[in-house]
Order: structure tokens, then C-alpha cells, then sequence
């Protein structure tokens, strides 16, 4: 899998390809709107970009219900052509509540590397190290305390062969 070079067109397409495919919008209808746009690339490579979300999007599902004291599942672990600072990539998700209220908040996901598979409790902790290295002025407006960190997807750059 040829890793995709950011400023290239290719590159450029992702979020849009990302988009596409959460929303469930069918391949060529896809690749339609991005050649409207000027983001159209090879068919065969949007296919493996598009089932590569597409997969990413599945995995979310699974990634869920991960222990703890587990590794993530091969159901919850995707490949990317991307080109990721790190080998893996997790998107973990942040349930939380407004004090006041105690009413739920929207929760919000953001993604961290790791250069080896992690188990989960191990990705929940650096997730919370993670979220404390967050100044307080680019954290939501509303004042939210944490209730619960969870893994969603776990995606890596496969290693090209020499």
C-alpha cells in the first residue's frame, strides 16, 4: 500500500474520502463529487482510501467494548495508507458532563500515537495524560468534567516491504 504524501491531491481528498464514507455516500458517487471539486484521483487507489474508512468506520463499533487488560482486536485494528507520525494511530473518545447541570455533553474524539500496540487500560491512562497537557483555553467553552476515556479505532501504517 503506497503511503499518500500530504499537499498531493490524494492527500488533499482524505477528509473529504473520510467524510463520504461515514456518511455511507456509494463509491462512485463519491469519486464523482471529488473530480467536481478538482480532488478526482485514480479509481483503484480512491477504492483502497474509501474501504480503508470504510473500515476504520466498522472497527469504531468493535473498539467499544475492549477490556482493559486486552490488546486491541484485529476487528478494531485498522490499516491506512496514510503516512502517521507514529506507527499507530488511536482514536479515543471523551464522555463528559457540565458540572452545574449534570446533564451529558456531546462527547468529543481526538486521535494519539503510540510506536507498539498498547493494551486498552494502557491507551486509557495516556489518553487522560493526554487530555491534562490541554491549556484551558483550548478546551470547550462550557466548563465539563470527565466521566469516561474510551478507544474507539486503532489504525497503523503498514511498514513498506524492501
Amino acid at each position: 500500500m503506497a503511503a499518500i504524501e500530504k499537499g498531493s491531491i490524494r492527500g488533499e481528498a482524505q477528509p473529504y474520502v473520510a467524510a463520504f464514507a461515514a456518511k455511507g455516500v456509494s463509491r462512485n458517487q463519491a469519486l464523482a463529487m471529488l473530480r467536481e471539486m478538482g480532488l478526482g484521483y485514480q479509481r483503484q487507489q480512491f477504492l483502497n482510501d474509501y474501504r480503508s474508512y470504510l473500515g476504520l468506520e466498522k472497527a469504531k463499533d468493535v473498539g467499544k467494548y475492549t477490556r482493559k487488560d486486552r490488546y486491541p482486536g484485529a476487528a478494531s485494528v485498522v490499516a491506512t495508507p496514510l503516512k502517521l507520525s507514529d506507527r499507530y494511530q488511536h482514536l479515543m473518545e471523551v464522555r463528559r458532563v457540565d458540572p452545574r447541570t449534570g446533564q451529558e455533553i456531546e462527547p468529543f474524539q481526538f486521535w494519539f500515537g503510540t510506536d507498539e500496540p498498547a493494551l486498552q487500560g494502557v491507551l486509557e491512562a495516556m489518553a487522560w495524560a493526554e487530555l491534562e497537557k490541554v491549556p484551558p483555553e483550548d478546551r470547550p467553552e462550557s466548563p465539563w468534567v470527565i466521566v469516561d476515556v474510551t478507544r474507539l479505532v486503532t489504525r497503523y501504517h503498514e511498514e513498506e516491504e524492501e
